[in-house]
């Protein structure tokens, strides 16, 4: 017998929109309440699978900014394929869009989450857009600045590409740094330049950074470090990027950290902008398991990734970005195959 509705509290909203009470008479005789109070044990842990399964999901969607999905999953892969993109702290409508895509690729009558979850991998790569390329193309010489904010991994990253793409190619390095900004905050390259045996200059205005490129032409490859940069900061930003964009040899990487959330990734992007880029590189992916504003970021730049760093070891964490590791990053085939057999 219906008792009653009401619409939920706030605290209860997720568990659905309403609540509804009934109330029953039990059957005569023991043996049909013994089997319904049997029934009930049994299907309680399922039951609280489910829940669990779908709070999670909840939380997942909220700290998104999807909205309410355009469709609902037809199939459980393509809520598998939703659900492991919003986990990895994918752009809500982004990754509505990727999985309208795969919806769409579809074969008439298909069923099966392996060549779903393959599909979904495909897309993701053909919306990735990889340079790993360190200066300017076609130029001898090697120039490339990184900028980024406070503790985004800079200069551990210049140190890493001074190995691989100078010492262990047999080419002259020379690092810059440009951080006069904080205190002793040149001092970690100019220690690493040390160790490595390669040659190190403090440009402690912007004029003097053209100075020092200028001064050492000869250098095959020429490694520019800058401070650590925030919004407060944007006079010194000004200043820095002016000289960067007036030298068309200079190879601008935007350094960020895959530990900051996608919905923040936006506005740090936005900071830099007045460098203009021309390649984005993510640091710290051992740190994290949501790799989602990797692609978010370079989607909404529409700038190519460079590097993926992931550890403090040189320059063994470093690799070249790739589209087929973006999108094993994204649909992490562990976390997708225990989705699946959830």
């Amino acid at each position: 017998m219906l008792v009653g509705s009401r619409r939920t509290e706030p605290d209860e909203r997720h568990l659905g929109e309403y609540r509804v009470d009934f109330s029953f008479s039990p059957p005569e005789g023991h043996t049909a309440v013994a089997a319904q109070t049997d029934l009930s044990y049994r299907l309680a842990p399922e039951i609280a699978a489910m829940q669990k399964r779908l709070d999670s999901l909840h939380q997942a969607l909220s700290r998104s900014v999807v909205t309410t999905p355009r469709w609902l999953a037809p199939t459980t892969a393509l809520a598998d394929v939703l659900a492991a993109l919003i986990e990895a702290d994918l752009d809500g409508q982004l990754a509505q869009d990727i999985v309208d895509r795969v919806h769409s690729s579809l074969p008439s009558g298909h069923s099966g989450p392996v060549s779903v979850m393959e599909i979904a991998r495909r897309e993701i790569q053909g919306r990735v857009s990889t340079d790993s390329g360190v200066g300017k193309a076609g130029s001898s010489q090697k120039i490339a600045a990184f900028v980024g904010p406070p503790g985004a991994g800079k200069t551990t990253t210049i140190v890493k590409l001074a190995v691989r793409s100078g010492i262990a190619a047999r080419r002259s390095v020379h690092l810059i740094s440009t951080d006069a900004i904080r205190v002793g905050g040149a001092d970690q390259l100019r220690s690493f330049a040390a160790i490595l045996g390669v040659t190190f200059q403090l440009a402690d205005t912007p004029a003097a950074l053209s100075q020092a490129i200028d001064e050492h032409r000869a250098k095959d490859l020429i490694l520019i470090d800058t401070p650590g940069l925030t919004a407060q900061d944007s006079e010194h930003a000004a200043l820095l990027a002016t000289v960067l964009a007036r030298r068309s040899d200079i190879d601008t990487h935007l350094v960020l950290q895959c530990t900051t959330r996608t919905a923040d990734l936006s506005r740090v992007a936005q900071t830099f902008s007045c460098f203009a880029p021309s390649k984005v590189a993510f640091t710290r992916l051992d740190e994290t398991e949501a790799y989602g504003g990797i692609l978010t970021t370079a989607h909404r730049l529409q700038l190519p990734l460079s590097f993926l760093c992931a550890g403090q070891r040189i320059p063994e964490h470093l690799e070249a970005a790739t589209p087929e590791r973006i999108a094993n990053l994204i649909l992490n085939p562990d976390s997708c195959a225990a989705r699946a057999a959830a």
